[in-house]
């Protein structure tokens, strides 16, 4: 056959790629992205996320907001059965790097992490209403639901 050549591929074409793209597909729970191994969870659009997590220890959860709109995220009281599973520690909003500080707009988007202590096996709820603080009788323009299986 003239005119026909064969290249030699990279190992990376062959062997790395198809792995990377096996992640991606297979890559665990699409819904609550655990971020790194100190349990933060990112929650993502809609209403809500299941989690699990491990008891004793602590977990995050990691939500989009923005707070210069004067919208912020509040988590609603916990049932009383669920006060035995799961203990609120803190609530903060994640600062920007001094990077993203200088490009960041009036209006964009940071995140607010909602941080608890896992105390016992069970399943709890953790309700977050994104709302104006302020506006006590209008209702909240979005919820979101962490359903947490603790084990």
């Amino acid at each position: 056959m003239t005119g026909f050549k064969t290249k030699k591929t990279k190992p990376f074409v062959w062997v790395w790629f198809p792995l990377f793209m096996a992640g991606l597909l297979f890559g665990g729970n699409p819904m609550a992205k655990e971020e790194n191994q100190d349990n933060i969870f990112m929650m993502s659009k809609g209403d809500k996320t299941p989690i699990t997590v491990k008891a004793p220890g602590e977990f995050s959860i990691k939500i989009e907001s923005n707070p210069t709109t004067g919208y912020s995220w509040a988590m609603q009281p916990l049932k009383e059965n669920e006060k035995n599973l799961v203990k609120f520690k803190e609530q903060k909003v994640e600062e920007p790097g001094e990077e993203s500080r200088k490009e960041r707009l009036l209006g964009a988007p940071t995140y607010e992490i909602f941080t608890f202590e896992a105390l016992a096996p069970g399943k709890a709820v953790i309700e977050l209403h994104y709302r104006k603080p302020w506006e006590k009788d209008v209702p909240p323009i979005q919820k979101h639901k962490v359903i947490v299986t603790i084990e």
